[in-house]
């Protein structure tokens, strides 16, 4: 996992606004979206934030989804990555603002597009009757451990196949492994598969499909576990992970392990807690 990888800590990196709006606002807005929804999570500890504040969450951010939405007094604030957005919204993203975007995942960014509506005279607006102001990009830098290079590097000169699966942006997911100088089949242009990739496949292609690739994005909780369950059908599987939401693979794989800070239910579920 990604996750594993990188300190747990996270630096706001770029303020990127849309036309006509300014880098106060985004940070205004993010500042807001996350007081409401997650005051004590890694992006909000970030963006130096202590204590909730008054709104309500009409959607909430989860790995699957990849986007939320909190109310306040005068607007909705949307929050969330840019693919997973633009599928579920009509939004009019700047074409420069959709390059900065992939730039800033190249360089292993966490980025997060802001989008606002208004509310209406009559009382809360509808998504079906307008369409959401796209706003601006925040990103967070995350850096690699110091420790994950000779620890993958141990393994690798022992013929362990190392293989990442996150459900970050492809891009963001191939600049941790350049970063770490993974080179078991893993090259600056390697293909980076996505769980849309995945879908609808039997289960000797996903075989197929794990036994050639070491690079997974945007990859759902469920299909972590299917990777692993494919895994298994190739050799020995040990899979490390942190958040709630890799529970679940862990618990398939043959050597369950957690980092200390994982999520409760992660790490009640391994075998070994690092």
């Amino acid at each position: 996992k990604t996750g594993t990888l990188t300190e747990s800590s996270l630096t706001p990196a770029e303020l990127v606004p849309a036309t006509k709006q300014t880098p106060k606002t985004i940070l205004t807005l993010a500042k807001t979206y996350f007081a409401i929804s997650d005051h004590t999570g890694s992006m909000a500890r970030a963006l130096s934030i202590k204590q909730s504040q008054d709104g309500e969450v009409i959607t909430s951010f989860s790995s699957e989804r990849r986007y939320g939405v909190v109310q306040t007094e005068s607007e909705q604030i949307f929050v969330g990555a840019v693919d997973s957005m633009r599928n579920h919204f009509t939004l009019a993203i700047p074409k420069q603002l959709l390059a900065t975007s992939e730039s800033l995942a190249e360089q292993g960014h966490r980025v997060l597009l802001i989008a606002t509506l208004s509310n209406s005279k009559t009382g809360r607006s509808s998504k079906a009757s307008r369409k959401p102001i796209v706003r601006g990009l925040i990103s967070f830098e995350q850096a690699v451990k110091h420790s994950a290079e000779p620890v993958l590097r141990f393994f690798q000169n022992r013929s362990v196949a190392i293989k990442i699966i996150s459900g970050d942006h492809p891009a963001a997911v191939r600049s941790v492994a350049m970063q770490l100088e993974l080179q078991q089949g893993i090259e600056p242009d390697a293909p980076v598969i996505i769980g849309d990739d995945l879908k609808g496949l039997q289960q000797q292609e996903l075989i197929s499909i794990v036994r050639d690739h070491a690079l997974f994005a945007r990859i759902s909780p469920d299909q972590k576990a299917q990777i692993i369950t494919a895994c298994q059908s190739i050799g020995y599987t040990r899979l490390v992970g942190d958040a709630a939401n890799d529970a679940l693979a862990i618990k398939k794989a043959d050597l369950r392990t957690s980092m200390l800070d994982a999520a409760d239910i992660t790490r009640s579920v391994a075998d070994i807690v690092l």
